[in-house]
């Protein structure tokens, strides 16, 4: 049953572009029980579509629940927002892939948007039989999201004939209207993951290590303010508790990770856990986090986001913040950061 659905708040935007966008996360199954972890997903959800986020980016691992499944619920508990699904070749075909964009976008009249992942722990890679190299999985994974484009925008059947994939005339997908197409997203730093961004016109998103300098369509953080950097940290403490038999765990699974996103995450915890930017790493080396977090005042971390917006930044993927009070903050963070980027009068925080 739907919860009633409460006024949506906006975030300020201008009537044309820059356009600030901003994205949640949802939260793992690993360390819940089935039911506690359901409630999770349909809270973070529901957080997320009243806060006036854009989507929710669900993960995909060999120890994950079934992303498909979550991105239903998703879109069964919710009105608006959209579920973007980690996808992989390992996993799925590409024709398995577009059927069931389609079928969510019929049921629930919005589509659900794809992340697109070359598989970042060589270890499930492995477990599953699947050896190719890191570059080659780019190569392969131009082809899957090409193929899933195809299927999606062509009125007639597709034929497609590749190094990976060859399809001749599988029966035609309903289509979609355009309103509703899926958008494609490519967590990429290294080379061959930013070309393949490119190749199929994904939006490209970057984590945050170090501090970005040049345009980055999106950028994935964690987001702890408040309205002190005392209280903020205070805060940070009590949510991410040490957790040294994690961190140990995390570390064995990078060393079997090829991921350059991953290895830039590690490199910069092992230089330390926070840096003159207000970074802080130490959720994302317990297998707390996915990302890095920025943590401070309002004042200083709204500094921090509006140095991003400079770049050409102004879509930022957030990681699930966990309460309403966190979501609180970091509205208020966005929206401070976001007026005085738009307002050229604006000079200090």
């Amino acid at each position: 049953m739907h919860r009633q659905q409460a006024p949506r708040r906006v975030l300020p935007s201008m009537t044309s572009s820059p356009r600030l966008q901003l994205l949640s996360s949802c939260p793992d199954s690993i360390g819940s029980q089935p039911d506690e972890y359901f409630r999770k997903v349909v809270d973070a959800a529901q957080r997320a579509e009243q806060a006036g986020h854009q989507a929710l980016l669900i993960h995909s691992s060999n120890q994950l629940s079934d992303p498909w499944a979550v991105a239903q619920m998703v879109m069964h508990e919710t009105k608006q927002i959209s579920p973007i699904v980690t996808v992989q070749p390992l996993y799925s075909h590409p024709y398995a892939v577009a059927k069931k964009v389609v079928t969510l976008a019929q049921r629930y009249g919005r589509a659900p948007h794809l992340n697109l992942a070359s598989g970042a722990y060589r270890a499930d890679l492995l477990s599953l039989g699947d050896r190719t190299p890191h570059d080659e999985r780019y190569a392969r994974l131009v082809e899957f999201g090409t193929v899933v484009q195809r299927l999606l925008r062509s009125e007639d059947p597709v034929v497609f004939d590749g190094d990976f994939y060859r399809l001749h005339k599988p029966a035609a997908l309903p289509p979609i209207p355009p309103s509703q197409q899926p958008s494609f997203f490519v967590c990429a730093t290294s080379a061959a993951g930013r070309e393949a961004a490119q190749e199929l016109g994904a939006t490209t998103v970057h984590h945050v290590t170090t501090t970005i300098t040049s345009t980055t369509p999106c950028i994935r953080l964690g987001v702890i303010a408040r309205e002190t950097d005392e209280a903020a940290w205070d805060a940070a403490r009590a949510r991410f508790p040490v957790d040294h038999a994690n961190r140990f765990a995390h570390r064995l699974e990078l060393a079997w990770s090829d991921s350059r996103s991953q290895a830039e995450l590690q490199a910069a915890a092992h230089e330390g856990e926070m840096n003159d930017d207000h970074l802080w790493l130490a959720p994302f080396e317990s297998r707390q986090a996915h990302c890095a977090y920025v943590v401070g005042s309002h004042a200083e971390v709204a500094k921090q986001v509006r140095k991003w917006m400079d770049t050409g930044t102004h879509t930022f993927l957030l990681d699930d913040p966990g309460s309403e009070t966190d979501l609180e903050h970091t509205r208020v963070v966005f929206e401070r950061a976001w007026k005085r980027y738009c307002s050229p009068l604006a000079v200090s925080a």
